[in-house]
């Protein structure tokens, strides 16, 4: 079998033999002019390696786009609110504190002990803000004597510390006894309406209500009686008998006689006295007689 060299020594004597060395070379040239063949010589084979096509790796991601910051002017208290970037839902702000009345210990104060006690409560059974920002609107909510009375306290006091030392000073110190007793003697006063009555009847026996001593439905059915049988005027409580009978809820009796004292107020507007004019009479003029 013959070798490869054999092969292309066969083959260049052919071509030797059928072509010339002027022919080969235009043929060659032709081939790099007019086609994509290209002959290369033996000498520039051997030195020749060949290239190796590399892939190139994909380029690199880009890096993701920083986070949208929530906008700092919708740090209110517990809304949902609009930004450029849609809706953001926002919680309680730090800068935000709770509004209290203003209580001074004195007659013109704002509010009474009770209710400033009462609101101071309510924010703090809620929860919606931290101790020391509750501090800082009790503390802005007191003022005269009974801001003066933080100054026997520590610096780093809590709220229930101020609390209980007001309610010490200011707070209710009536036995429930006591406050049964005034209670029962209460009555309307002439200038007052029905709804004041009531409102002073619930202030004064809820202490006694708070201390565990009366229960809720007791408590109801005390202030219903009371508070029909302490009307002034005897028409109103005529007209509102069958109410008091019917209606078992002291708020809602509180309801129904407020609509009947409006009725009657209306109702004395309406009357109009009938006034009798004197008939006038033509004087005579009598000639005096002499």
């Amino acid at each position: 079998m013959a070798s490869e060299k054999d092969l292309e020594k066969e083959i260049e004597d052919d071509l030797s033999e059928s072509m010339s060395k002027a022919q080969i070379d235009k043929m060659i040239k032709f081939l790099h002019t007019h086609t994509d063949y290209k002959v290369i010589k033996g000498h520039e084979l051997r030195h020749s390696t060949p290239k190796v096509k590399i892939e190139s790796e994909p380029p690199p991601r880009p890096p993701p786009p920083p986070p949208i910051r929530k906008s700092s002017f919708l740090h209110t208290s517990g809304v949902r609110g609009k930004s450029f970037f849609g809706d953001v839902s926002t919680s309680y702000s730090a800068f935000q504190r709770p509004k209290f009345p203003i209580f001074s210990g004195e007659a013109k104060s704002e509010a009474t002990f009770d209710v400033w006690m009462f609101e101071v409560k309510c924010v703090l059974r809620e929860g919606n803000f931290s101790d020391p920002v509750i501090l800082q609107s009790v503390r802005g909510s007191l003022k005269g004597k009974a801001r003066s009375l933080l100054l026997s306290l520590p610096e780093d006091a809590s709220p229930q510390q101020i609390l209980e030392k007001l309610e010490g000073v200011y707070g209710n110190v009536y036995t429930s006894e006591a406050l049964l007793e005034k209670f029962y003697k209460e009555t309307q006063q002439p200038s007052q309406s029905v709804a004041d009555f009531g409102m002073t009847l619930e202030s004064i026996i809820q202490p006694a209500v708070e201390k565990g001593d009366i229960s809720f439905d007791t408590k109801n059915e005390m202030l219903r009686s009371k508070f029909w049988s302490g009307i002034r005027d005897p028409l109103l409580k005529n007209s509102s008998r069958y109410k008091f009978d019917t209606v078992k809820d002291f708020d809602q009796l509180r309801k129904e006689i407020r609509a009947i004292e409006l009725e009657l107020a209306n109702s004395e507007k309406a009357v109009s006295t009938v006034q009798h004019q004197p008939i006038s009479t033509d004087s005579v003029k009598l000639d005096d007689i002499y």
